[in-house]
């Protein structure tokens, strides 16, 4: 592979090479790249197979769209599941945080396999992605900031991008709103990942936080405050203001 960079092979090809051979290598892990089938994860437990997904991630094209980004999701997973080296984890997550927008709800469940009690999908993960998509524009500065990337580091994403990314949050958030294990400031940082503007519409956003408020009835008020302090209630639709429920503090 490295012999074909050198001879300047086309980016695609050589991302279509890699993911055919991960393909091959990884065939037991299928369900990496077909999120629906997480229940049937079976652990890798060989080094072979952290040195493949490091060695892989290593030779990936410095080009977006080289490869899916479905692929990259797969490799993060793997990456996590063996606990591969963090460089390798966070070029991955980097790479798909520069592209996030076109990213689907199945790519962001990536499933938690570090303990037992802890949430059911990896947030941590997903936080981090975000916040790489949301601060391009500070890459320079990030102390991350050894990436293979260069000088084709994106800059700030598009107000298209954030509205896009805005949606596939708040989706986001209503799927692992109901988690009991999801604590209350996970929510949160990941609601306030993304800059405040990237928001035109708060339905989506009153949405998560309704079905969080009905998954923890226990919540003292003054949580249920923070909650209701995330959305622009001029942002609502009329369908989503006449819907206000009593799990919102009644003064808001």
């Amino acid at each position: 592979m490295t012999t074909m960079k050198c001879h300047g092979v086309r980016p695609e090809s050589i991302g279509a090479s890699l993911v055919n051979y991960a393909q091959n290598e990884l065939t037991k892990k299928s369900s990496l790249w077909n999120p629906s089938g997480q229940t049937k994860i079976v652990f890798l437990s060989t080094e072979h197979e952290c040195l493949v997904v490091e060695t892989i991630v290593s030779l990936l094209p410095v080009e977006e769209l080289a490869v899916p980004i479905s692929f990259l999701f797969g490799l993060l997973r793997s990456a996590v599941m063996l606990d591969c080296s963090i460089a390798c984890r966070l070029d991955l997550e980097r790479r798909i945080g520069s592209q996030f927008d076109i990213a689907t709800l199945d790519d962001l469940l990536i499933p938690s396999f570090r303990h037992a009690g802890d949430t059911l999908f990896d947030v941590d993960t997903v936080q981090r992605i975000l916040v790489k998509f949301s601060q391009q524009e500070d890459s320079e500065d990030d102390i991350y900031d050894v990436s293979v990337f260069g000088s084709d580091s994106p800059h700030s994403p598009s107000q298209s991008a954030l509205f896009k990314v805005s949606k596939l949050v708040d989706n986001y958030l209503a799927e692992i709103a109901p988690d009991a294990n999801l604590k209350l400031a996970k929510f949160i940082a990941i609601a306030e990942a993304l800059p405040t503007h990237a928001r035109t519409i708060h339905d989506g956003l009153y949405r998560a936080i309704d079905i969080y408020l009905k998954a923890h009835q226990d919540l003292p008020d003054a949580d249920k405050k923070m909650l209701s302090k995330l959305i622009d209630f001029q942002k609502l639709s009329q369908e989503a203001g006449a819907h206000k429920t009593n799990d919102f503090p009644s003064n808001l």
